[in-house]
């Protein structure tokens, strides 16, 4: 009789760890893929407002847009939370150049979204023409200046109501600080 006890304390144990490592592993398995499925949405996200502002500039740039346009709006259409979770845009414009002659060619865009309070980050990237310009209307940039290579331009803007897409083209004579140094220079900002 006593070995029967000592097996069923054994068996009892036994059990007890092999359920306490199906739960861990299932736990594990459900985070990673909740964890994926997430970075996934932000992708996307990353990579729709990434082609809306190609288009948006692809259309300003275009001699299509009547000259007396002031400005472009564009609703993005964003929600306020992805998966539950607050997150933010940040913009980033570097500036390619042709060599010898340190002359802008193209802008690679990066659009960047991350997740605040939770593990979550994206970005997506597209690119645009050298008359491409960043602006961030909030007042907190100094007057733009545009540099070949390494120098980049952050726009960031935390998403808690609707967020618009603000494109204007620089008229051929302008004193605003992004126009004033390249007339024609299509400007882009997001505001919410």
């Amino acid at each position: 009789m006593p070995d029967v006890v000592i097996g069923n304390v054994i068996l009892t144990a036994a059990l007890a760890i092999a359920l306490l490592l199906f739960v861990s592993a299932a736990s594990g398995l459900a985070t990673l893929y909740t964890i994926r499925i997430r970075n996934s949405l932000i992708t996307s996200e990353a990579s729709n407002v990434a082609q809306i502002i190609q288009q948006v500039y692809l259309v300003v740039n275009s001699s299509q847009l009547p000259s007396d346009t002031k400005f472009v709006v564009k609703t993005l259409g964003l929600p306020n939370a992805l998966d539950g979770y607050p997150y933010k845009i940040v913009l980033n414009a570097k500036y390619l150049c042709s060599f010898p002659s340190n002359k802008e060619t193209r802008v690679i865009l990066t659009v960047n979204i991350s997740l605040i309070g939770t593990i979550g980050y994206a970005s997506s990237n597209v690119i645009l023409g050298s008359n491409f310009a960043l602006y961030n209307f909030t007042g907190a940039n100094s007057p733009y200046t545009v540099k070949c290579g390494t120098n980049t331009h952050t726009v960031p803007v935390a998403v808690t109501s609707s967020v618009y897409l603000v494109v204007y083209k620089c008229p051929s004579s302008s004193s605003v600080p992004t126009c004033s140094a390249n007339p024609n220079r299509v400007v882009i900002s997001l505001a919410s």
